[in-house]
C-alpha cells in the first residue's frame, strides 16, 4: 500500500529542512538506481505486516516475543519524520518509501537469522531511546543551527546503519558467518557503531552548549524584570522590618486573644437585638460620634463588646480606608491600665490593618529612636498619633470595654472623647457600669441600658446552649433547670454562668435537684455559697485556696503560672521558697473554680470577673456569710503585707542574680518582685517583720543598685527615674509610720544610687570588683537600652534640685567630676562621651551660683558636640538651650533669647510640634522674657508649653507645676494678683497631693503664694502660710539652709507690717 503524502514542494527550502531531511538528502546520494527501485512504494503498513510475521515465527521463543512492542518506538519515530520528508522533499520514489523499504528488506531477510536479528533488534531499541529524546530537543532547539547539523549527522548514521544491515543480510555467505555470531555482528557494525557513538557525544555536547546559551539569553532578556522583582522584594523586606521595629516600639497589649476568648463564650444568636437598636444604628451611620452602653456587673458587657468588634469588622471588610481599634480594660491588671498603654495598643491595631506605615508614624518612631526611647512614651504624643491615623482614614471605630474598671478612668475617658471631638473620622463606643463619675463625663452621649428585659433572650439562648451539653436523659429535669435559671438570672449572664458550672459539678440528678431548690438569688449570695463550699475542704486545701485568692486579688497584674506556683511555695517559717511545696496546677484550678479562671494561651491566672475582687476585698460583715467562710475574705492591707514579704524575700535571695528575660525559669518571680515590692509595701500595714526585710534588702549597696538598675529598665513609665523617686517618697511615708530610723536613713540615701546608674561605665571601680557584666556592683546586660540623653539630663536637673534642697551639691559635683576625669583619661578630653557629664556639671555649677564656670563648661561641651555631631543634632541643641538659660542667669538676655530661639527653630524642624523638648524650650524662653518684664509674650509661650505638658505629663507632674508657677509669676509682674494667686494655689494643691506637705517644692509654692497674698493685703493669711513654710523648712532643710533663712526674713517683715497695721487700726479706732 502506497504512503499518501502531502503535495511536494517545487524546490527544497534549505531554511525549512529538518535534520532528518538533511540526513536523507545525504543518504539518498549513496543509493544506486537499482536500490531506489527495490525500495520504492513501501509503507509503514507493509513493515508492520513483516513484524507480525516475525512475531508468529518466533512465538515459541520468549526472547523474541513482542517484536511489535519492542520496535514500535523506533518505527513510530521513523513514521513521524518520514511524513515530514515527504512534505518538503521532491524526489522519486517518496522519501518515506526509501526508508520503509530498507526496514522491510531487513525484516524479510532476517527471518532466517533469528539470533543475529535479536542483536539487531536490541541495537534498534537503544537507538529508539536516544532518537525519541533527540526528537524532543529538536522541537526545543529548532533555531540552533549547530544542534540541527549535529542531529542530522546522527540521523545519517542511523540510515547508514539500516542500509549496512540490509546489505549484510543479503550477502551470500552470511550463513557461514553465523557460527561466530557475536564477533561477526560487532565486526560488521564496528565502524557504524563508533560513528553513532562519536556523533551522539557531539550531539549531546551541542545540546549542553545550546542549553547554556539559551539560559544566558533568557537571563539577559529578563534581567530588567529580575532587577525590578529584586527591588520590589527588597522594598517589601525593608517595609516588613520597619513595621516590626514600629510594633516593637509600640509594645501593644494583645487584645485579639481576649476577643477570641469572649467570642467563644457567645452563643450564635446573642447580641442580634443590638443590630436593631436605634441608637446603635445611628452610631454606626455616624449620626452620633459617641455611644455608651451601660449595664450592671455580670450583664455580659464584655461578650457584647466582642460581638460589636466582630460586627464592625464584617462591616468595614469591604470598605476602603476604614479601621477598628478596641481595648478590654481589666481592673486586675493595673500595669496595663494607663492611657498610654491603651493608645499604643490601639495604634498598633490600626497599623495592622494598613498596607503601609504612614509617614507620620515613622517620623514619631525615628524621633523616639533618636532619643533612645525603646518603647513608646507619653513624650511621643500617642493621642496625636492616633488622630493623625484617623485623618488618613475615611472612618476609625474605637471601642473601650470596662472603662469603669480603670483607676485612670477619667483620663482615658477624656482622651477618647477629645479624639472623637477632634475629627468626624472617629466613632467611639464605651461599655461600662454606670457611676456618677462616668455619668458626668459621658453626659449628653446617647446611652443604651442593658436591662433584664433587653438581655433576657440572650441569657435564655446561653442557658439552652449550655444545658445541651449536660448529660441528662430526663428532659423534664432539663426543662425545670432552664425555667429556674431563666427566672433567677435577672439580667446577669455571670450568675447564670456560675450556676451552670455548679450544676455541671453535681454527681447525680438528685444533687442537681437539691442545688436547684436552694439557688442563690444574686452574685453576693453566689459568692458566699462558693466560699462555703471551699470551707468544707480539708485544712491544707483551705489554706492553699486562701493563698491563691489573696495573690490573684492583690497582685498588680495577672500572674503567669510559674510566678504563682513560685509565690505559693514560700514557707514563711523558714523565710524561703521550697521546691517541694509548689502546688499542682490541677489542684489550684479545682480550688479556685469558678472564682478563678485559667487562660492556657497565655498561661495566666485571673479572676473570673472583677466583681469577685470587689466581693473578696469587702468586709464580711456586709454579707450574710457563714462563719467558716469569713476566713477567705481579704483585708487588702494585710494581703499587700504578705505579698510584699514574699517579694522582698525573693529579692533578698535572688536579686543579685543575672537574668535578662522575664517569666522564665529559673527565676520566675524576679521581674514581678523587682517592679512591685515597693507598691505592695506602701499599701501594707507597717509591721516589724516588713521593716526588717526592707532593711535587709536595701542595706547592701550592690544589691540595692542592681535592683534600681532593673527597676529602671523594666519600668514602662515615661520617666522611670522620676517614677523611682516617687516610689521612694511613698516608701518614706510608709516608713514614717514605724520606728526604724536606720531604715529611714537608708531610703534617704537611695537616690544617691541613681548617679551610678546614669554613669554606667563612666565611673571607675576597684579592680577586684571588675567582673564581666558587672560595673560598680551593677549587673549590666547588653540587652538593656541606654537611658535617653534628654531624660538623663532632666534627671540630673531634678537631682541638682534635690541636692540644693538637702545641701549636698558638693557630693553631686564630686561624683560627676570623678566620672568626667575617668572618661577623659579613657577616651581623651574631646571625646563625645564626656559631653553629657560636662552638661551635668554645668547644671550643678549653676545651682551653686558659679554661673560663669557653668557657662564656660557648657560652651566647651557645645564646641565638642558641634565638631562631632554637627550644629543641628538634638544633643547639640540641648546644650544650646542650656546655654541660653545660663546667659539669662548672667543677665545677658539678648544672648539668652538668641540661643533659645536658635534651639526652637532647630527642634521644630525635626520634632513633633507637641514634643516635650519644645515645651521645655518655650518655658525657658518665656522666663527670659519675664526677666525683661515682657510679661505678655512670656504668658503666651507658657500657655503653649503648658498645653503640651498637660497633655503628655498631666496636670500634677512636677514640670507642669513649675510652668504653672512661672505663669503665676508673670501675672504677678503684670499686677494681676488675683489670677496669680489662683495659679499659685493650684500648684500648691497639686504639690501637697503628689509630693506631700513637707516636700521642699511644696514649701517653695507656699512661699510664692504667701508673697502674692501679702501684696493683696491679706497679711494674716500670708503670715500663716509663711509660718507653716518656716516650720517645714526647718524640719526638712535645717535652720541654716538659705531657703529657711529667706523665709525667716520674709516672716519678720510680715510681722512688722502686721504690727504697723495693728497700730493703724488701733489709731483709727481711737479716732
Amino acid at each position: 500500500m502506497a504512503q499518501n503524502s502531502a503535495p511536494l514542494l517545487s524546490q527544497c527550502d534549505e531554511d525549512n529542512r529538518t535534520p532528518l531531511g538533511t540526513a536523507f538528502e545525504q543518504f539518498k546520494r549513496t543509493l544506486n538506481g537499482m536500490e531506489k527501485i527495490a525500495l520504492a512504494d513501501v509503507t509503514l503498513k507493509d513493515v508492520l505486516a513483516n513484524v507480525q510475521d516475525l512475531d508468529r515465527q518466533h512465538a515459541m521463543s520468549s526472547k523474541s516475543r513482542n517484536l511489535i512492542r519492542r520496535l514500535e518506538p523506533f518505527l513510530g519515530f521513523l513514521d513521524r519524520h518520514a511524513k515530514a520528508l515527504d512534505s518538503i522533499a521532491q524526489v522519486h520514489p517518496n522519501p518515506s518509501a526509501l526508508i520503509w523499504g530498507l526496514v522491510r528488506v531487513l525484516l524479510e531477510t532476517a527471518l532466517a537469522y533469528s539470533q543475529y536479528f535479536k542483536k539487531l533488534v536490541a541495537m534498534t531499541e537503544r537507538l529508539s531511546d536516544s532518537l525519541t529524546l533527540y526528537q524532543e530537543y529538536e522541537g526545543i532547539l529548532n533555531g540552533d543551527r549547530r544542534f540541527q547539523e549535529a542531529l542530522a549527522t546522527v540521523y545519517f548514521d542511523v540510515l547508514v546503519f539500516l542500509k549496512k544491515a540490509t546489505i549484510i543480510f543479503k550477502t551470500r555467505g552470511f550463513q557461514i558467518l553465523c557460527r561466530s555470531l557475536w564477533r561477526t555482528f560487532e565486526s560488521d557494525f564496528q565502524d557504524t557503531l563508533e560513528a553513532i557513538t562519536r556523533h551522539t557525544r557531539s550531539l549531546e555536547t551541542e545540546i549542553d552548549l545550546a542549553y547554556r546559551i539559551d539560559v544566558r539569553r533568557r537571563l539577559e532578556k529578563h534581567s530588567k524584570e529580575h532587577d525590578a522583582i529584586h527591588g520590589s522584594l527588597s522594598r517589601i523586606e525593608c517595609s516588613l522590618h520597619e513595621r516590626w521595629k514600629v510594633m516593637k516600639w509600640l509594645s501593644p497589649i494583645d487584645m485579639e486573644g481576649i476577643r477570641n476568648r469572649e467570642s467563644r463564650r457567645r452563643t450564635e444568636s446573642s447580641g442580634q437585638w443590638l443590630l436593631q437598636d436605634e441608637f446603635f444604628q445611628d452610631w454606626l451611620q455616624s449620626k452620633h460620634r459617641a455611644l455608651w452602653i451601660s449595664g450592671p456587673p455580670g450583664s455580659g458587657k464584655t461578650v457584647l463588646s466582642a460581638f460589636i468588634v466582630d460586627t464592625i469588622r464584617d462591616r468595614i471588610e469591604s470598605e476602603a480606608k476604614q479601621a477598628l481599634a478596641f481595648f478590654f480594660c481589666d481592673r486586675g491588671n493595673e500595669e496595663n491600665a494607663s492611657t498610654l498603654k491603651i493608645l499604643a495598643s490601639m495604634i498598633a491595631q490600626v497599623l495592622g490593618q494598613l498596607c503601609s506605615i504612614p509617614d507620620s508614624i515613622c517620623a514619631s518612631y525615628n524621633i523616639a529612636s533618636r532619643y533612645g526611647r525603646s518603647k513608646v512614651s507619653a513624650a511621643d504624643q500617642p493621642a496625636i498619633i492616633m488622630k493623625d491615623l484617623a485623618l488618613s482614614l475615611n472612618k476609625l471605630y474605637i471601642l473601650v470595654d470596662g472603662i469603669d474598671e480603670l483607676s485612670s478612668a477619667s483620663d482615658v475617658l477624656g482622651t477618647m472623647k477629645a479624639l472623637a471631638d477632634s475629627t468626624t473620622m472617629i466613632q467611639v463606643i464605651f461599655l461600662s457600669r454606670d457611676s456618677p463619675q462616668l455619668s458626668n463625663g459621658l453626659n449628653g452621649i446617647p446611652k443604651i441600658n442593658l436591662t433584664s428585659a433587653v438581655v433576657s433572650s440572650d441569657i435564655n439562648n446561653y442557658i439552652s446552649h449550655e444545658l445541651a451539653g449536660l448529660s441528662l436523659r430526663n428532659t423534664e429535669l432539663k426543662d425545670q433547670i432552664f425555667e429556674r435559671l431563666s427566672q433567677g438570672a435577672n439580667g446577669m449572664f455571670l450568675w447564670a454562668h456560675l450556676m451552670i458550672k455548679t450544676l455541671k459539678s453535681s454527681v447525680s440528678p438528685h444533687e442537681i435537684m437539691e442545688a436547684l431548690s436552694d439557688l442563690p438569688v444574686d452574685l453576693d449570695t453566689t459568692y458566699n455559697a462558693i466560699l462555703n463550699k471551699i470551707a468544707r475542704e480539708p485544712p491544707n486545701r483551705q489554706a492553699l485556696a486562701k493563698k491563691v485568692l489573696q495573690w490573684i486579688c492583690c497582685s498588680v497584674r495577672p500572674l503567669h503560672w510559674n510566678e504563682l506556683e513560685c509565690a505559693l511555695s514560700f514557707e514563711r517559717s523558714h523565710g524561703n521558697f521550697v521546691e517541694s511545696k509548689k502546688p499542682f496546677k490541677s489542684v489550684v484550678l479545682e480550688l479556685g473554680s469558678p472564682l478563678v479562671e485559667y487562660i492556657p494561651s497565655s498561661d495566666l491566672f485571673r479572676l473570673t470577673h472583677h466583681s469577685v475582687r470587689e466581693f473578696l476585698l469587702s468586709s464580711p460583715d456586709d454579707h450574710l456569710v457563714h462563719e467558716d467562710a469569713r476566713k477567705f475574705f481579704i483585708l487588702e492591707e494585710l494581703g499587700n503585707c504578705e505579698l510584699a514579704e514574699v517579694c522582698l524575700a525573693y529579692q533578698i535571695r535572688h536579686g543579685s542574680h543575672e537574668q535578662r528575660q522575664v517569666h522564665t525559669a529559673p527565676l520566675p518571680l524576679l521581674e514581678y518582685s523587682t517592679l512591685f515590692w515597693c507598691h505592695h509595701i506602701c499599701n501594707a500595714f507597717c509591721s516589724q517583720e516588713l521593716e526588717r526585710l526592707a532593711l535587709e534588702f536595701l542595706t547592701p549597696q550592690s544589691r540595692r543598685r542592681i535592683w534600681v538598675l532593673r527597676f529602671i529598665y523594666w519600668q514602662s513609665s515615661t520617666f522611670p527615674l522620676q517614677y523611682l523617686m516617687k516610689s521612694q517618697k511613698f516608701l518614706r511615708d510608709w516608713i514614717s509610720q514605724g520606728t526604724n530610723h536606720h531604715l529611714r536613713n537608708t531610703v534617704t540615701n537611695w537616690i544617691q544610687d541613681v548617679p551610678f546608674i546614669l554613669c554606667g561605665h563612666s565611673t571607675p571601680a576597684p579592680v577586684e570588683e571588675q567582673t564581666p557584666n558587672v560595673i560598680n556592683g551593677l549587673h549590666l546586660s547588653n540587652s538593656m537600652p541606654e537611658i535617653p540623653y534628654f531624660e538623663k539630663l532632666m534627671i540630673i536637673r531634678d537631682l541638682s534640685r534635690e541636692y540644693t534642697m538637702t545641701g549636698t551639691l558638693a557630693s553631686g559635683e564630686e561624683w560627676l567630676t570623678t566620672a568626667l576625669n575617668f572618661q577623659r583619661a579613657r577616651h581623651g578630653t574631646s571625646h563625645i562621651s564626656t559631653v553629657w557629664l560636662m552638661n551635668s556639671l554645668g547644671i550643678i555649677y549653676d545651682q551653686q551660683q558659679r554661673v560663669v564656670l557653668s557657662a564656660h563648661t557648657q560652651e566647651s561641651a557645645l564646641a565638642i558636640q558641634t565638631s562631632v555631631l554637627g550644629p543641628s543634632h538634638l544633643e547639640t541643641v540641648w546644650t544650646v538651650n542650656e546655654l541660653g538659660r545660663i546667659y539669662r542667669h548672667l543677665g545677658d538676655f539678648d544672648r539668652a533669647e538668641s540661643m533659645h530661639k536658635r534651639a526652637l527653630i532647630a527642634l521644630r524642624k525635626v520634632l513633633h510640634p507637641q514634643d516635650l523638648q519644645i515645651a521645655w524650650t518655650l518655658n525657658t524662653l518665656a522666663r527670659t522674657y519675664r526677666k525683661q518684664a515682657r510679661f505678655a509674650e512670656a504668658i503666651a509661650l507658657h500657655d503653649q508649653a503648658l498645653a503640651i505638658q498637660r497633655a503628655i505629663l498631666g496636670e500634677s507632674h512636677p514640670h507642669t507645676l513649675w510652668a504653672t508657677m512661672d505663669k503665676a509669676g508673670c501675672y504677678r509682674g503684670q499686677g494681676r494678683l488675683k489670677e496669680s494667686a489662683v495659679l499659685y494655689q493650684n500648684a500648691l494643691d497639686w504639690r501637697q497631693k503628689v509630693l506631700g506637705l513637707k516636700h521642699p517644692d511644696t514649701l517653695w509654692a507656699m512661699n510664692d503664694l504667701a508673697l502674692v497674698l501679702a501684696e493683696l493685703g491679706q497679711i494674716g493669711a500670708a503670715k500663716s502660710l509663711q509660718e507653716m513654710t518656716l516650720s517645714g523648712q526647718t524640719e526638712v532643710l535645717g535652720l541654716g539652709h538659705k531657703h529657711t533663712l529667706w523665709t525667716k526674713g520674709i516672716l519678720n517683715e510680715l510681722n512688722a507690717r502686721a504690727s504697723v497695721l495693728d497700730l493703724t487700726l488701733s489709731d483709727n479706732s481711737v479716732v
